[in-house]
């Protein structure tokens, strides 16, 4: 699995890496996972891997400045039979809260298609054959859990 940060001005990603924290900042470590099931209509094309990738983004709530971090992760999807896989990202996570009472998580996913042979993860909005979406926005889950994020249905069309 590969994760990363992307920047919510620039959308440079780099090296998931942790960050200084603030003086009054509370710390909220945990793993976000979800399981994807798939139809993939045709099935997955030869040399091709089917690749699923979750990002959650903490926004703060304080009501002063919204500051949003993005982190993702990917992992290949196992294909159970024609037509049809599954994967589960298990995202772990650690961010400094202002405000934790008020801060959300929002996670969003990407399922597509990539060349067995490529380094490169998905990443919202590439091009290529791909299922993307809103998953949902949940409050910052209490520190030191694993928090199972609700599945989409996912279809991916060649």
């Amino acid at each position: 699995m590969r994760t990363g940060i992307r920047s919510a001005l620039t959308g440079a990603v780099s090296a998931l890496l942790l960050l200084p924290f603030c003086a009054q900042a509370q710390v909220s470590s945990g793993v976000l996972s979800l399981t994807f099931w798939i139809n993939t209509v045709t099935g997955v094309p030869s040399g091709e891997n089917l690749v699923c990738t979750l990002y959650a983004t903490v926004v703060d709530g304080s009501g002063a400045t919204i500051t949003e971090r993005e982190i993702f992760g990917s992992t290949i999807a196992t294909i159970s039979n024609a037509g049809s896989a599954y994967c589960t990202v298990n995202l772990p996570y650690t961010w400094s809260l202002v405000n934790a009472s008020a801060d959300t998580v929002v996670a969003r996913y990407t399922v597509g298609f990539r060349p067995a042979s490529s380094t490169l993860i998905i990443t919202h909005g590439s091009a290529g054959r791909d299922s993307s979406g809103f998953l949902q926005t949940i409050p910052v889950p209490a520190n030191g859990t694993t928090t199972v994020l609700s599945p989409p249905a996912v279809t991916v069309r060649l």
